[in-house]
């Protein structure tokens, strides 16, 4: 995967984001039963799951691999290249498990890394189609990888020292424990995004209105699950 040339590996992953159009209904009631959000917000979310696979496609036709530098002195040129970092560990959140998945899952792969998911506990099934969505598309074999199972299986994937990144976002407990499982892990580049609950706070000089619907919004969103 890594030494396919980068416009192959759009034209695979272009071929994959057609297919999540394709299925984008499927992948909506799937979200919907699995995550308790209403079937029109399962339905944004898959909308928004395509603009950040557009989003990185382009970005990868516009991102040069390679840079040259000014010359230190006449005759001596300077380049920078850049490389994959090799096998990355995405953990999925159970809140937006399409969306905020290939907010991690597009980059790793369109700059030639593989990826090795571990679906949410509480979402499965959107994580198996996923997978299946990559085979279908004919992504080739161990490019996308995925795996079911507990914490001690997302324990196990991101302590593995064959993985080079990990990409996290959920409970801020959970975060936690994946800094501690990897602090030795010098050579892992790791990025948490913990939620919670944010509050919320109102000026004086507000528009009411706006700001009880807002706050109900983001208090009730998700099922009373979003941050």
């Amino acid at each position: 995967w890594r030494r396919l040339a980068v416009s192959d590996r759009l034209s695979a992953l272009s071929n994959y984001r057609q297919l999540l159009s394709t299925r984008s209904e499927e992948f909506a009631q799937l979200v919907s039963y699995e995550t308790g959000k209403p079937l029109w917000e399962a339905r944004e979310e898959l909308s928004e799951t395509l603009a950040i696979a557009d989003y990185y496609l382009e970005l990868g036709k516009t991102t040069s691999l390679e840079t040259k530098l000014p010359e230190v002195e006449s005759g001596v040129g300077t380049r920078v290249l850049h490389f994959p970092r090799g096998a990355v560990a995405v953990v999925a959140p159970g809140i937006n498990p399409v969306s905020d998945v290939h907010l991690h899952l597009m980059p790793a792969l369109v700059f030639g890394n593989t990826v090795v998911m571990k679906a949410s506990r509480s979402a499965p099934l959107v994580g198996q189609a996923i997978a299946q969505a990559f085979h279908d598309a004919q992504i080739p074999a161990g490019v996308f990888n995925l795996l079911q199972g507990d914490e001690e299986v997302a324990r196990r994937l991101v302590s593995h020292p064959d993985i080079q990144v990990v990409l996290y976002t959920g409970s801020y407990e959970t975060g936690l424990k994946i800094k501690k499982q990897t602090f030795a892990d010098y050579w892992k580049i790791v990025v948490l995004d913990m939620i919670g609950k944010n509050g919320i706070l109102l000026w004086d000089d507000c528009d009411y209105h706006q700001a009880l619907h807002e706050t109900l919004y983001s208090a009730f969103l998700t099922s009373g699950q979003r941050r």
